[in-house]
């Protein structure tokens, strides 16, 4: 998994980052970091830097070479991945290609545009707001055509982690209606929505079991389209 965090300041970047860690870790990026060393978070800092090279990258390869210690994923951090160089964005790119489902990239940058287009093709792409904006939480629906539904579960279904955010981030979409539902006293609804988390809970276990993710994720957008 492979996100992409945009934005004009490095406070709202950083804002972003925090958002992304209290879901990862229960803690914000700032709160570990003034806690000192974190063995699996790694961090290529780009920062008071005039550019990033091919050596920096493979420092950081080899600091992700082992398995996580504390946690079951680790996390590479890129602060002004715009500063890496061309010939070490296409030794990133290897990186990001042959990851393990264990390891979580995160780009931190103000121009996204110096990327390689097939890095932010990698990406979940996260825009951070400008100043004065409040953020709001992504949220995962069904709604749109079939057509565009698969296209973009195409795109989920070649990582597992991503498939499985889906799915997460769907299932809490469906908890918030149930009970929403549940308050007004609307059983029929409450009950259609308990379905929907059940079908979700069904395509999470097939996932996690190496099913075919694609067929998953589209079997589930049909029933949940429903």
């Amino acid at each position: 998994m492979t996100y992409l965090i945009t934005g004009e300041t490095e406070e709202s970047r950083l804002d972003i980052l925090d958002i992304l860690f209290e879901k990862f870790f229960n803690e914000s990026f700032r709160s570990l970091s003034e806690k000192g060393d974190n063995p699996d978070i790694h961090i290529l800092d780009g920062r008071g830097e005039s550019s990033i090279g091919i050596e920096d990258v493979k420092n950081l390869q080899s600091e992700l070479f082992f398995h996580p210690f504390e946690n079951s994923f680790q996390i590479g951090i890129v602060f002004e991945a715009e500063k890496l160089t061309h010939e070490a964005q296409n030794a990133f790119l290897k990186t990001l290609e042959e990851s393990s489902d264990e390891t979580i990239f995160i780009l931190c940058t103000k121009n996204e545009k110096n990327l390689l287009p097939t890095i932010v093709s990698r990406s979940r792409k996260i825009f951070a707001p400008k100043n004065g904006e409040d953020i709001e939480k992504e949220k995962t629906t069904v709604r749109g055509s079939l057509v565009d539904l698969f296209s973009k579960i195409e795109d989920i279904a070649k990582d597992k982690s991503q498939s499985l955010e889906f799915l997460e981030s769907l299932e809490e979409n469906y908890k918030e209606k149930m009970e929403e539902n549940i308050s007004k006293k609307d059983i029929k609804k409450s009950f259609s929505e308990k379905q929907k988390l059940e079908d979700i809970q069904v395509a999470r276990e097939r996932i996690l079991a190496n099913g075919n993710r694609r067929l998953v994720l589209e079997n589930l957008i049909l029933r949940l389209k429903k």
